[in-house]
């Protein structure tokens, strides 16, 4: 048996080509009417697949080998298309297979990994040749310095024929991710704020670098900066201009669609103007200005459909806590009083929902099935639904009527979409009954409104590969270990809570209150969230996920309260990602004044470990770069699930890469 290797795409070509000359789809036919008459003619009663499997041998490896190869292309299409319909199906493996895997995940339905499928048309009998394909547990490639995916290889093989008399096309198809808010720690498409609006909105904004005079701001829009204190370890990305005060450190590329600068700097000699390495500004190689304005999606709204089939869907103001409970893995509390079925609702959505979804917030649960929880407008309030209800218990500390509890909230304080989430972590330390406290799991949470943060947030598998929180968060083994993922995705703003005492506080009028879990606190979202477990174990704030405000900011409420000082550090490890951005702070010089400093921290795992349906379908995830065909007539070997993704990128030709295998399968019948 000899090999051929080549592209797919040229082979394609000249496999058509060669169907003048041996059997097409056409063929099939009139190899059925050939064989047909030849055993009316000779009186023999042998069946079809015989006659092909023994009488010729030049249409066995001839025609079946043409339907092997079309096999392996229906193959490669069908794995594009599921990764990119849920680009988490791409993290999975034979050993994650639902519900036959040995380490079975229900968020892993959808695709089964080591497993035969007949290409639709091939099973009708009639001498039709059956044709099978399967997806080998896909290989990943970590650049060595970020070790962020690269790519991900793939072995696919095709199969046609009968039982015994099969023979097997393969490739190594290679994926890159295309998805740009995963790949980067921060992406922004106004550098700008609204700061005179009531609500703020970003479509006052305009950028930076349009207009008759450039480098000025929008009407009402003011430039929110990145000062000395400020650190971003990761890819940066923005549509605009990006404005820096003194040098703060990007450690990572950074990219802006600014036709001229890559940083408008304030302490640019004259006016402000670009900057240069001469400033002191750090920043990474290949930084390039003048790049292509990337579009940003403008709606969730399906992640409510998918939260309905699968997920936990709920309506007006919902509070959600994560947990990590001792043998049980991630759960989650969650109190909806708006929720049809409130207190006692068990499931929500559509029949086919097969998630429990408690909304009492005592009852705690696992995370929904598919990974999706999704908060959407009530149709009708319940009093006191919303935690900063003036309704609620305790709120005479807080500003009066809510006017300032978070910004984005709507005329009717107990109707909104809004998700206020949070874990059981208490100063950093976990709830009683939990292992560690925060989330252990894949979930994206959507809000029709707004997201408030009301707590610390933190992945309870996470193995640091240095210092906690400031270096990089360990691939856990893919059989053994779970690669936490939580995506926040809100239509309007995604806030930071930093409630202040109201007006009538008398000397605390406008301070911050006091700290949750401290004496005299309130319980959350009615105390300051600000812990002792920040960047460098100093006070601030953690924040593991991906977050993304599609119409407005990622802001921190009541930033600006001039008489209560700084919070500290904001550390988020994962992805920020917003349509203008939002101030977390004020500064005086090269030094926080009000709010926090920023600790960003990009997740590289999130290229492959992508929060569930996050922006899909709106956003390509996956596309196909090279594969290489090869013919072998016999079954090829496989790769046994991967554990860890590798570091060193395979040499090309990509044939003996990593995901060609060395395992055992088993033949298509």
């Amino acid at each position: 048996m000899h090999t051929m290797i080549r592209s797919l795409r040229s082979s394609m070509t000249s496999h058509k080509r060669r169907r003048r000359s041996h059997m097409g789809d056409a063929g099939q036919a009139a190899l059925v009417l050939v064989v047909s008459l030849a055993v009316l003619l000779t009186g023999i009663g042998a069946i079809l697949v015989n006659v092909i499997g023994n009488n010729d041998p030049i249409v066995t490896q001839a025609a079946i080998r043409q339907y092997a190869y079309r096999a392996l292309a229906s193959g490669v299409n069908s794995y594009q298309s599921v990764i990119n319909g849920n680009p988490y199906l791409a993290s999975c493996n034979s050993a994650t297979n639902y519900p036959n895997g040995s380490n079975a995940s229900a968020q892993c339905a959808g695709i089964n990994y080591q497993t035969w499928t007949q290409v639709p048309g091939t099973d009708l009998g009639n001498g039709v040749i059956p044709e099978f394909y399967k997806f080998d547990n896909p290989q990943q490639v970590i650049d060595p310095t970020t070790k962020a995916i690269t790519y991900i290889e793939v072995q696919i093989v095709g199969a046609a024929g009968f039982p015994g008399k099969n023979v097997f096309y393969s490739t190594v198809a290679k994926f890159t991710p295309q998805n740009t808010f995963l790949n980067v720690i921060w992406w922004t498409n106004f550098e700008q704020f609204n700061s005179t609006g009531n609500p703020p909105n970003a479509a006052n904004c305009s950028y930076y670098w349009t207009g008759s005079q450039k480098y000025q701001t929008g009407v009402g829009c003011g430039d929110v900066y990145f000062i000395t204190q400020d650190t971003l370890n990761g890819p940066v990305f923005s549509n605009d201009s990006i404005p820096i005060s003194g040098t703060p450190t990007f450690n990572g590329k950074v990219l802006t669609a600014d036709p001229s600068c890559l940083f408008v700097s304030t302490t640019y000699p004259g006016p402000p103007g670009c900057s240069s390495a001469s400033t002191g500004i750090t920043y990474g190689a290949g930084s390039a200005y003048n790049q292509t304005v990337e579009p940003l999606p403008t709606t969730n709204a399906q992640l409510g459909d998918t939260a309905k089939q699968g997920g936990c869907y709920y309506q007006g103001p919902t509070t959600i806590t994560l947990e990590t409970v001792s043998g049980k893995g991630g759960q989650m509390l969650v109190k909806s009083p708006d929720t049809p079925g409130y207190p006692n609702a068990a499931t929500t959505g559509l029949s086919i929902n097969t998630s429990s979804c408690p909304t009492n917030g005592t009852t705690a649960a696992d995370l929904p099935i598919n990974g999706v929880l999704y908060v959407d407008q009530a149709t009708s309030g319940t009093t006191g639904a919303n935690p900063f209800s003036p309704n609620t218990g305790g709120t005479s500390q807080v500003q009066s009527n809510c006017s300032g509890c978070y910004y984005g909230q709507t005329a009717s304080p107990d109707t909104e979409g809004d998700a206020f989430v949070s874990d059981l972590t208490t100063n950093g330390l976990p709830a009683t009954g939990t292992t560690a406290g925060g989330l252990s799991g894949h979930l994206t949470i959507g809000a029709a409104n707004d997201v408030i943060i009301t707590g610390p947030i933190t992945y309870a598998d996470c193995t640091w590969a240095g210092t906690a929180h400031q270096s990089l968060c360990n691939y856990n083994n893919a059989t053994t270990g779970t690669n936490d993922v939580l995506g926040l995705i809100a239509n309007n703003f995604l806030t930071i809570n930093r409630p202040v005492y109201n007006s009538s506080a008398g000397a605390n009028a406008g301070k911050l209150l006091p700290n949750c879990g401290s004496s005299g606190a309130l319980a959350a979202p009615l105390c300051n969230p600000s812990t002792a477990t920040g960047a460098n174990g100093s006070a601030g704030l953690i924040v593991d996920a991906t977050v993304l405000a599609l119409k407005q900011s990622f802001i921190v409420n009541n930033y600006n309260q001039s008489n209560s000082g700084s919070s500290g550090s904001l550390l988020v490890y994962g992805s920020i990602q917003q349509n203008a951005r939002g101030p977390v702070g004020t500064f005086s010089g090269s030094t926080v004044s009000t709010g926090y400093a920023k600790g960003y921290y990009y997740d590289p795992r999130l290229t492959l470990y992508g929060p569930p349906y996050y922006l899909t379908p709106g956003t390509a995830s996956w596309a196909l770069v090279s594969s290489a065909e090869t013919y072998t007539g016999i079954q090829p070997s496989c790769p046994p699930p991967q554990a860890t993704p590798v570091t060193a990128v395979p040499t090309f030709p990509i044939t003996g890469s990593t995901a060609a295998g060395t395992g055992n399968c088993i033949a298509a019948s």
